[in-house]
């Protein structure tokens, strides 16, 4: 359990330097679910305007086992460019 607890109170500590509490904090992962977790977590520690982009970037996983097919920021033509 301690394992988990690191992570989580690493993101919050390094959220808390970045971003005041009052601030809109906008997460966004690869399917949706980490951001999620980590959304939750943001508005349980203070933050109340947090907002989880729902199907990350490469979205759920299709028939074929891949990404990017279904839905997702990339697959919905949303504005992003890679560095």
């Amino acid at each position: 359990m301690a394992a988990t607890r690191r992570p989580r109170e690493a993101f919050l500590r390094a959220l808390k330097a970045a971003v005041p509490s009052a601030e809109a904090v906008l997460l966004i992962c690869r399917s949706g679910v980490r951001s999620h977790a980590a959304a939750h977590a943001a508005f349980e520690a203070g933050h109340v305007r947090v907002y989880n982009v729902l199907e990350g970037f490469e979205g759920q996983i299709d028939h074929r086992r891949q990404r990017g097919h279904v839905n997702g920021w990339r697959f919905h033509g949303l504005p992003w460019e890679q560095d």
